[in-house]
Formats: C-alpha cells, structure tokens, sequence
C-alpha cells in the first residue's frame, strides 16, 4: 500500500515553481520600473544642467541638429547610469518597496520582511 504522501512530490514541486515564477516576475518588474524612473529622472537633471551652461560653448554646437544629439545622449547617458546603479536612486527605490513582493520561496523562513 502506497502513501498518500508520497503524491503530494510532483504538487509541492509544481507549486513552488509557481510561486517562483511569481516573485521572478514580480521582482524583474519592479527592478525595471525602477530603472526607468531613475533613468528619467537622471535625464531631467542632466538637461536643467546643460540649460545652465547655455552661455558657455556648447558642446556640439548650437544647432537643432546639435541639441537633438546632445539630448540623446543626455538619455543615453541617464539609461546607462540607472542599469549600472551609479546614481543609487533605483537601488533605494527597490529597497523601500522589496517588502511588497510576492514571498520569494527560497528565502529562508526566519527572514522577516522590512
């Protein structure tokens, strides 16, 4: 005679995987709407700075074409400093809002969230 038990493998396997999958998720959105935010933020900042150096020689020159390149990478610039965590504002973000992700089922049960 077989244990019940020993059906409930392929069930707790399938829902932590689930469960898994979830907090993935979860997390890889949040990291990225994190990102994106600093990044945008980060450009903003980077274009008030360029306003207050308008009198000095620009960069590129003072064409459309020029401030249309400048802007871009303006951008450019911002989205790699939020992806490599130079700026530290996604990083803060990410921590302040950790403790509303799914459970992460790996983690180990005496982990409290913040």
């Amino acid at each position: 005679m077989s244990s019940p038990i020993l059906g409930l493998g392929p069930a707790v396997t399938g829902a932590h995987d689930t469960a898994k999958s979830a907090y993935l998720k979860e997390k890889s959105r949040l990291t990225k709407a994190s990102q994106d935010f600093e990044a945008l933020f980060v450009g903003m900042m980077l274009k008030q700075m360029r306003k207050s150096m308008a009198g000095e020689n620009a960069l590129f020159g003072k064409s459309s074409e020029s401030k249309i390149y400048q802007d871009m990478m303006d951008d450019k610039l911002a989205e790699q400093m939020s992806h490599t965590g130079t700026f530290g504002l996604a990083k803060a973000m990410m921590k302040s809002v950790e403790g509303r992700l799914p459970a992460d089922p790996d983690a180990p049960r005496s982990a409290k969230k913040p």
